[in-house]
């Protein structure tokens, strides 16, 4: 039954023979006591664990509702017999149908097409059926999802996006009633101490194995930043779900937490779109999110890489380069008195002895099948090189689980290891970014890194490879290109890698070609890019630019996929299926987890393809799961239609990540019947062609995109609109109408989703201009591409337009999405009369310019530039600020102040808010500078823009200001930020006195110059820049500071926070790079080793706000 349709609750929920519903204590409540209630219809059974684990989230839900007394919930039982459906409504604290009444039960799960539980179907108090994805809205969203309505889940979603846009440290840490964060001795400490500070957001999970080896690191650069004196602090999010093991990880962290399994958890987790453990986030002082996970920095760098800037990380990529080129042997290998490596019979060989060799660093392990079966390639490579070059060695570093394992295999081997346990292989594995085993990286006689990717070349090229420098690499090239019967293959391969976006082509990857290998070798080694058949394949990840080759490129599905207690695989419902079943059918191995939100957001996309095959009967998915428990895993795995490797089967899992090197999620690897990996991009393939990209393979995917570039070469309307089974748009009132007879028109594509907020405002501004292009006759026409997930929310919104759609979920609209890369919404592209692109996107153009905008030539915008320069040089206050019968501002007091009396005066448009704290840190700076100003100046006003929630903050942060403001809620707002293009708050605009802008970053001139900049002219600034500079050629380029051990270097940054005064500062600091301490000027020279009055003397300057200035 569709969301909207209207019931008869007395009538669906009865039989003739009941009129009742029943207690687990017997009690009997009539089925009319329901009308005018919101009632959710619980499908769900006492056998299914994913219902097991729901009930007690939808219990507690349901008695928080409780108080209401307008919310109710029916059970409508999957149980096999009575007595486990007495047992399992035991637990339950709302009504049921009973039991006997099968003819009830089975009536209501077909109309509801209940295919799978649980399920929970919210009906409102006027019998409409509000959704039936209660089961979703109550696991994300809980009790605030409350009457689960698609108006208040949209309605969620859009503050769920303001809160992004206005995100602050409160915004994300404080929840309903709790302010505080908790320290690991019990104490509740406001989260207002934070705020203003650097803040790192840990998420973790104690019984997590990386998460264990993680927290001791970031433990020891905490207290090193602590003991410098850093503004930082670190707020734990737990993911653990026993008490007892959030207790015993906290006990180790010197930090603070939020309350073990507090409500704010999860929403954090679907707010910052966690995708690994663990996960660090860095909130800067201002309350916005700084970056996303600096956890691997913490691991590379330690302390150093503080304070996560932007420009930190600039400076680390430069500190890398620099040791890179610096890199030498005894730089990697030599650690303390860790000066030497080991041969099999245990002597020391010191690394002063390999120096001036080619080495390669051998990363492997005994229980790992892909280790095993690389190590006779490599021996074989190592005994070959070695017979010519002597200056040539290999280094094992061991990945086993104990020493009996290691010697074991190290006694194999022909060469030399570091000893089993060294503390060396964790900053190796971390330096060369070792994401899974084997790896080979070789190093060259000077010590530097000459490629991390050595066992592809070996594996493909055997000792043909060495020396593995770009000379060599190079030196093959040339016999590549002398084969002129190869170039052709080459080309191909080369651009259909650039069509597939490697970070390197291909053709920089397998030009390692001697004469006996020159064309078998390309072919094998390359093929499956350009999809001709082969003995080795060749997966790419693109995220860290490493080729792997599996030998053979073949998989015995029965050895990844089994365990020697294992040969088969479960479905959600707890049934399984042999391994051996799967022979001959192409598999997807789908790697994903319930708590990362990308994979929450492809699952569904990948089950609407996997349906759409399921007839094919020659297709299967496996979920290889990366949930942190059994109860995540199955409540995950009951939305999925397909197979599964047993949560409880960790080892096979973790071996799946590793053979198909796994190091990132959604991932989805396809193998052919033939059990060779077709590609280990099916995410991108699925996301971009869904069931198009059928069978998945290279080949199909080039034929793919030749076709979209020959469509494009080729565009019309018709092969943007068309689709195979439909030829047509539809209009509001539901006619069909053809799509040729769109054709020689200008046509709009209106990429629009009805729940957005700026596409339903975008929505009336363009209706309007389509009505006025419409009235002068012009050929001009819409088209709605809808993205809409709910079809009643389409119709709905569908209804105030007057042009022609797309039907909703329409394949094509997806396409389209992809064909245009469209990146905003809304989105209106321009398809000209010849059914080529006019204009990607002319939303902004019709929001400023309306009609004026058509027909969106490049000729048209030109005019528009000239229009709008010309708008600038004719503007006044009062072309600004006077709208209709709104010809006035206001005091604090409430009392109008005509615009007129304005005019001639230099104005600031100060766009604030009191929720907002960067305005409220940088109010007092504003309010200085007024009054200086005003002080030598009159014709001098400042106007407040309030972006407040309510008239009551409105009045509270005017009352603290000395200016002007346009009244709360005025439309005048919403015109202004418009023409000033103002994206964040605080923002301020200098107008002139003859009404022009003269800046508009005027909030950045006063923070750093004050009332000095005034009237912020550009000649002003120019002069001001010159004082400056002339007064910092004064300034030392070092000094010493009694505050701090160090030199302190003379540097320029946009803003800062000073470790003196803990004040902002802008420009100019003096800084120590070791420690990340930083002074004003002011704090820097009032301080030194000198005396105030010998400085003075010998300078002749003398601190003034946040500058120094001459005497």
């Amino acid at each position: 039954m569709a969301s909207g349709v209207t019931t008869d609750l007395s009538q669906l929920l009865s039989s003739e023979k009941r009129d009742f519903f029943i207690r687990n204590n017997g009690d009997r409540v009539k089925v009319n006591s329901l009308v005018g209630k919101i009632v959710g219809l619980y499908f769900s059974g006492s056998w299914c664990g994913p219902c097991r684990r729901f009930t007690p989230k939808l219990v507690q839900l349901y008695e928080e509702l409780t108080s209401k007394g307008n919310f109710e919930v029916v059970f409508i039982s999957s149980d096999k017999d009575e007595e486990s459906f007495k047992d399992y409504v035991s637990e339950m604290p709302w009504l049921a149908i009973p039991f006997t009444d099968l003819e009830t039960r089975k009536r209501l799960k077909e109309l509801f097409k209940v295919r799978g539980i649980p399920n929970l179907v919210i009906i409102d108090e006027n019998g409409h059926v509000s959704t039936e994805q209660g089961t979703r809205i109550v696991m994300e969203y809980g009790v605030d999802g409350y009457p689960f309505t698609v108006e208040r889940i949209n309605f969620l979603k859009e503050e769920e996006e303001a809160a992004k846009q206005n995100q602050t440290l409160s915004s994300i840490l404080v929840y309903g009633s709790r302010d505080y964060l908790v320290s690991n001795y019990g104490n509740q400490v406001p989260v207002s101490e934070l705020e203003g500070k650097l803040v790192g957001l840990y998420f973790s999970q104690n019984s997590y194995g990386p998460c264990l080896e993680y927290t001791p690191t970031l433990v020891e650069v905490y207290k090193k930043l602590k003991e410098k004196g850093q503004d930082f602090e670190i707020v734990l999010i737990s993911l653990d779900d026993n008490e007892e093991n959030f207790k015993e990880g906290f006990e180790t962290m010197p930090w603070l937490a939020l309350p073990f399994k507090d409500k704010s958890i999860d929403k954090l987790v679907r707010y910052f779109e966690l995708q690994t453990l663990p996960t660090l986030v860095i909130i800067g002082p201002d309350g916005k999110t700084m970056n996303p996970n600096v956890a691997e920095l913490i691991e590379e760098h330690g302390i150093v890489a503080y304070p996560f800037t932007p420009e930190k990380l600039v400076e680390l990529a430069e500190i890398e380069k620099a040791k890179l080129e610096a890199q030498t042997l005894e730089s990697l290998l030599v650690y303390g008195d860790k000066d030497f490596v080991i041969g099999k019979n245990g002597s020391k060989v010191p690394v002063s002895d390999l120096v001036g060799k080619t080495i390669l660093l051998y990363f492997s392990a005994h229980w790992c099948p892909p280790c095993r079966s690389f190590l006779p390639k490599l021996i074989k490579t190592y005994n070959d090189i070695n017979a010519t070059n002597n200056a040539f060695e290999v280094v094992f570093i061991s990945s086993d689980h104990d020493q009996s394992a290691f010697n074991e295999f190290f006694s194999g081997m022909p060469w030399l290891a570091l000893p089993f346990g060294d503390e060396r292989k964790k900053s190796l594995q971390r330096r060369f970014k070792v994401q899974g085993i084997p790896a080979v990286t070789a190093i060259s006689p000077s010590g530097r890194t000459l490629t991390t990717t050595a066992r592809m070349l070996i594996d493909a090229y055997g000792a043909d490879a060495y020396p593995f420098t770009e000379e060599h690499l190079k030196h093959l090239e040339e016999k590549v290109f002398a084969h002129g019967k190869m170039l052709v293959n080459i080309i191909g391969l080369h651009n259909a890698c650039k069509k597939r976006n490697f970070k390197e082509s291909a053709l920089a990857q397998f030009t390692l070609l001697s004469d006996q290998l020159v064309f078998e070798k390309l072919i094998s080694v390359c093929w499956p890019v350009i999809a001709l058949t082969s003995s080795v394949t060749m997966a790419v990840a693109e995220d860290n630019n490493v080729v792997e080759i599996t030998e053979s490129g073949t998989h015995d599905l029965r050895s990844p996929l089994s365990s020697t207690e294992r040969d088969f695989v479960i479905r959600n419902n707890g049934d399984r299926v042999e391994i051996d079943s799967l022979k001959g059918k192409k598999l997807g191995l789908y790697f994903s987890a319930s708590w990362c939100g990308p994979c929450q957001g492809f699952t569904p996309i990948l089950v609407e393809v996997y349906n759409e095959l399921a007839s094919k009967g020659d297709f299967e998915v496996i979920f290889v799961s990366a949930d942190i428990d059994e109860e995540s895993f199955s409540g995950y795995f009951f939305k999925m239609p397909w197979l599964a490797v047993p949560f409880s089967d960790s080892d096979t899992r973790d071996r799946l990540n590793e053979l198909f090197k796994v190091t990132g999620i959604p991932y989805l690897v396809i193998i052919g019947e033939n059990g060779k990996v077709l590609s280990d991009i099916g995410v991108q393939i699925v996301a971009e062609y869904g069931v198009e990209g059928y069978p998945f393979t290279a080949e199909k995917i080039k034929e793919l995109k030749d076709q979209e570039e020959a469509a494009k070469r080729d565009q019309s309307l018709r092969s943007l609109l068309v689709s195979h089974s439909r030829d047509f748009v539809v209009s509001s009132d539901g006619n069909k109408v053809p799509v040729s007879e769109l054709e020689g028109k200008t046509v709009g594509l209106y990429f629009s989703c009805s729940s957005y907020k700026s596409c339903a405002e975008f929505t009336a501004k363009l209706v309007q201009v389509y009505e006025k292009l419409k009235a002068n006759g012009e050929r001009f026409d819409t088209v709605l591409i809808p993205l809409d997930d709910d079809e009643e929310s389409f119709e709905q919104d569908f209804k105030s337009m007057p042009w022609f759609a797309l039907p909703v979920k329409d394949k094509t609209c997806e396409k389209l999405v992809w064909y245009f890369e469209l990146s905003t919404l809304p989105t209106l592209v321009v398809i000209g009369p010849d059914g080529k692109t006019l204009h990607t996107n002319v939303a902004e153009a019709i929001e400023e310019h309306g009609a004026l905008a058509y027909p969106f030539t490049p000729e048209r915008f030109q005019e528009l530039l000239e229009i709008e320069k010309a708008e600038e040089e004719a503007q006044t206050l009062e072309s600004i600020l006077v709208l209709g019968d709104l010809d006035y501002v206001i005091r604090k007091d409430g009392t109008k102040v005509p615009v007129s009396e304005l005019v001639g005066k230099n104005i600031l448009l100060y766009f604030s808010a009191h929720w907002c704290p960067p305005c409220r840190a940088f109010q007092p700076k504003l309010i200085k500078t007024y009054h200086d100003i005003e002080a030598k100046d009159d014709a001098f006003e400042v106007i407040f823009i309030s972006s407040d929630h309510d008239q009551a903050s409105f009045d509270e942060f005017l009352s603290s200001m000395p200016w002007l403001a346009i009244p709360f809620g005025d439309e005048r707002k919403k015109t202004l930020q418009k023409k000033f293009k103002v994206q964040g708050i605080p923002a301020v605009i200098a107008i002139g006195s003859s009404g022009r802008t003269v800046n508009r970053e005027a909030r950045d001139i006063i923070a750093v110059h004050g009332v000095a900049a005034y009237p912020f002219t550009e000649e002003q600034l120019k002069h001001v820049e010159q004082q400056v500079e002339e007064m910092a050629k004064g300034w030392p380029e070092k000094v010493k500071h009694v505050s701090h051990e160090h030199e302190l270097v003379l540097t320029r940054c946009k803003a800062y926070n000073c470790d003196g005064c803990n004040e902002m500062g802008y420009d100019r600091l003096f800084y120590c790079k070791e420690c990340y301490f930083g002074l004003h000027p002011k704090c820097a020279l009032n301080n030194t080793e000198e005396t105030k009055d010998e400085r003075k003397v010998k300078q002749g300057y003398v601190c003034d706000g946040d500058v120094c200035r001459k005497a």
